[in-house]
């Protein structure tokens, strides 16, 4: 079953909620591992300029709303990455895959301690956006759970805009530069093929007249 638009809008509203203070607390815990990789990867910009940007907040904010619904699914589950992990670490292997609303119950509390409760909700809202099995698990919790409850966006969110430019990143990625990438490598394509036929046909020729010359002689 795929992720209804509720689902996908919830995402949107969870890190909307958060504040750029919060976020950047978030992605400095992601060290430079492979969820800051992946960060960087589904917003469409180099890692180090992720890194070295003095409020990521503002970018991160910027390319969700210049990107598909896909994005912000992926940036919310990277963000909360080690959160997830810790989730999964605490479920156990046999737990984890597909967890029981009591194995959360569980479980939220000290993850609640070491994250906050906007963390552990931008985590719950990624899952079922992704058609996760723990997808009816979770939504009941944001659904009834008052901890996981999504407020108003922040003042912060509110304030950023989506023309947001950062120094050394690269451009959002529009529908329109991605068909013209496309076309560019289609004919890039037919060009190398072409070269390479004549570059046959030609060794080919050359083959042929060395081959009757030695008939000749």
């Amino acid at each position: 079953m795929m992720p209804t638009s509720a689902q996908r809008d919830r995402v949107v509203a969870a890190i909307a909620q958060m504040t750029n203070a919060e976020i950047n607390a978030a992605i400095a815990e992601l060290g430079d591992g492979e969820h800051l990789t992946n960060l960087a990867q589904i917003l469409n910009v180099k890692k180090p300029a992720l890194r070295s940007h003095p409020d990521p907040a503002l970018l991160v904010r910027a390319r969700i709303r210049s990107g598909g619904p896909g994005r912000a699914i992926v940036a919310a589950l990277e963000i909360a990455g080690p959160c997830s992990d810790a989730c999964i670490d605490d479920l156990g292997d046999e737990r984890a895959d597909d967890p029981t609303k009591e194995d959360m119950l569980e479980v939220l509390p000290p993850l609640v301690a070491e994250f906050g409760e906007k963390l552990v909700t931008l985590m719950l809202s990624g899952y079922p956006a992704m058609d996760a099995p723990c997808a009816d698990v979770f939504d009941e919790l944001l659904d009834t759970d008052e901890r996981f409850a999504i407020g108003a966006p922040s003042d912060d969110a509110a304030a950023t805009p989506i023309e947001t430019v950062v120094l050394g990143s690269a451009a959002p990625d529009t529908t329109e530069q991605a068909a013209k990438r496309q076309r560019r490598k289609e004919a890039d394509a037919k060009k190398k093929e072409q070269a390479a036929r004549q570059r046959a046909a030609v060794a080919a020729s050359e083959a042929a007249y060395r081959a009757a010359r030695k008939k000749k002689r």
